[in-house]
């Protein structure tokens, strides 16, 4: 892994979910979900891709791009990703633009496959 051809991405890892409740304190079935700080991470990031074809990570797992380190990290399949996007504002955290699908650990690296999302 050439240190010319990585890329830092910034994620944050899962913190805690609290169950929303109407004005009435009844439960809604709904869930907030809150990650931690974010943190950044570099190593190689592909381009994006489409299609099915075999991988690290079989043909039935859709991503768009594969984000592979040296070694181990935090990041799982809860995190939630920003490629080419700042993760704060200042105040609370901007919406993420990638997830974590999946996960290859090897001897010597780890590969991430990450799905584009749009969130709001």
């Amino acid at each position: 892994m050439l240190a010319r051809n990585t890329k830092v991405i910034s994620y944050a890892t899962y913190k805690s979910k609290t169950e929303i409740t109407d004005e009435y304190g009844n439960r809604t079935g709904s869930y907030e979900i809150e990650y931690n700080q974010p943190k950044e991470l570099r190593g190689y990031l592909t381009s994006a891709k489409g299609g099915a074809d075999v991988d690290y990570f079989g043909i039935n797992l859709v991503y768009t791009r594969t984000f592979i380190i040296e070694g181990e990290s935090d990041l799982d399949e809860s995190s939630i990703v920003w490629i080419d996007a700042s993760p704060s504002n200042g105040t609370s955290l901007n919406p993420h633009n990638h997830v974590v699908v999946g996960v290859a650990k090897s001897l010597n690296f780890t590969a991430y496959a990450l799905k584009e999302v749009s969130t709001s």
